[in-house]
């Protein structure tokens, strides 16, 4: 398998993401998007949540949709790193929603 998976928005806009394991602890101290996904017996990654963080090393424990994640059997995060700038985090997350969607997102707002 390929430590990439693309990801496509709503808009077709292609997003390469890192694909590490959900048990993974070092995250680099960057800004992006991130996706939490279980990978299905297809070898495909079904995603279950999408968001964006300023910082990947503290962004990943005790995220706020644990629960949800832990009844969808997330297995991976995918990361991609992106800009300092918020509002362009935001729109990658707002992209990908409505093209995934991912039951976590449907929760609350991104």
């Amino acid at each position: 398998m390929s430590d990439t998976v693309t990801l496509y928005g709503i808009s077709g806009t292609p997003y390469r993401y890192w694909i590490a394991s959900i048990k993974a602890s070092a995250f680099k101290a960057k800004p992006g998007n991130y996706a939490f996904a279980r990978l299905t017996r297809r070898n495909e990654y079904y995603v279950i949540y999408v968001g964006e963080t300023a910082d990947f090393s503290t962004r990943f424990y005790g995220h706020h949709v644990a629960p949800c994640l832990r009844a969808n059997d997330a297995t991976h995060i995918l990361t991609h790193t992106n800009s300092e700038d918020r509002s362009v985090r935001e729109r990658e997350v707002l992209d990908l929603i409505p093209a995934l969607s991912p039951p976590c997102n449907s929760l609350l707002d991104p």
